[in-house]
């Protein structure tokens, strides 16, 4: 069993790129016995020596001594951990910075109304001053849809824009859709609710006429002095403390699901902040990327508009 184990030992370092230099000297040894000695000085990468009296003993020692004083001839191979592949990076496969003196090709408008949105000096500004709840309305004006930017598959959006909010109650889209029935996007909208006025992140859903959604505030305002909705909006200052900066917000589809992730400034300054939603699913995949900015319905009551200044979208494939 010894030889069996030492056997193994030296099999094993061997294996492992661990060079050894193992003689064996067996003396008065029977054919069997020699044998298994053998195997040992084999894998040891050493010699095996055979003495059946004291001057061939002697010779033998004599041998070892001589060759384990010479370097080993195979050199030692180190064994390297295995290289572990780095996941695929997503591919941008679309990108628009609005730099050209209007909307490039592949771009479309539903319901156009050019007094509410310009592309020019790499920005695509659209204005929101009539109420229009969202994009479930068939005739929300200034729709932009673009049908070749979306890839098979898994992808992301991500948005570069500024949002200036005069009334408490503007609402930037952005995401995939077929048409108003059916459509999925992430966004930011202020609101108010009994004295409070809030900014916050939303992804929603619509299919046939149905909508599900999520809403993360990120930021809030109490106002105790009963003010009216537009004063009590401008009175939070909510609106001054996030038009300065820029918002990055990216919507992500991975299989059924999607996802909004966000921030606004940079990391690292004091105004940086970082959100996200709940997940939600959709099982049939939209087809186009689109733009939309609007009042909720309850704007018709206030007054102002707001201002949407998108910098850039990126559209990216997301490999499995």
């Amino acid at each position: 069993d010894e030889v069996k184990n030492i056997e193994d030992m030296t099999k094993a370092l061997n294996d492992a790129g661990i060079t050894t230099k193992i003689h064996v000297v067996g003396f008065d040894l029977s054919r069997e016995q020699r044998a298994k000695l053998e195997c040992i000085s084999k894998n040891g990468n050493g010699k095996m020596f055979a003495a059946n009296n004291a001057a061939d003993l002697a010779e033998a020692m004599n041998k070892v001594r001589a060759d384990v004083s010479q370097p080993i001839e195979k050199p030692m191979v180190v064994a390297t951990a295995p290289k572990v592949e780095e996941p695929p990076q997503p591919v941008i496969v679309f990108e628009d910075q609005f730099e050209g003196e209007d909307l490039t090709e592949g771009w479309e408008v539903s319901n156009p109304n050019p007094d509410r949105y310009i592309a020019e000096e790499g920005e695509l500004l659209m204005i929101a001053g009539v109420p229009s709840s969202s994009p479930s309305q068939e005739g929300m004006e200034n729709i932009i849809t673009h049908a070749g930017a979306l890839p098979k598959g898994d992808w992301e959006i991500e948005v570069k824009f500024r949002l200036e909010a005069q009334q408490g109650t503007e609402n930037f889209y952005f995401g995939a859709m077929n048409d108003h029935n059916g459509w999925i996007a992430a966004g930011i909208k202020p609101s108010m609710e009994y004295g409070v006025s809030y900014l916050a992140a939303f992804l929603e859903k619509n299919e046939t006429g149905k909508s599900s959604r999520f809403d993360t505030n990120f930021a809030s305002k109490t106002d105790n002095k009963s003010s009216p909705s537009t004063d009590r909006w401008k009175n939070s200052k909510l609106a001054e403390k996030f038009d300065k900066k820029d918002f990055i917000v990216t919507l992500k589809k991975v299989g059924r699901s999607y996802s909004l992730m966000g921030t606004y400034s940079k990391e690292g300054q004091p105004d940086f902040l970082s959100f996200k939603t709940e997940k939600l699913k959709m099982l049939r995949s939209k087809k186009k990327l689109f733009f939309a900015f609007g009042l909720s319905e309850y704007g018709k009551r206030y007054q102002g508009e707001g201002n949407a200044l998108i910098d850039y979208v990126k559209v990216r494939k997301v490999s499995k």
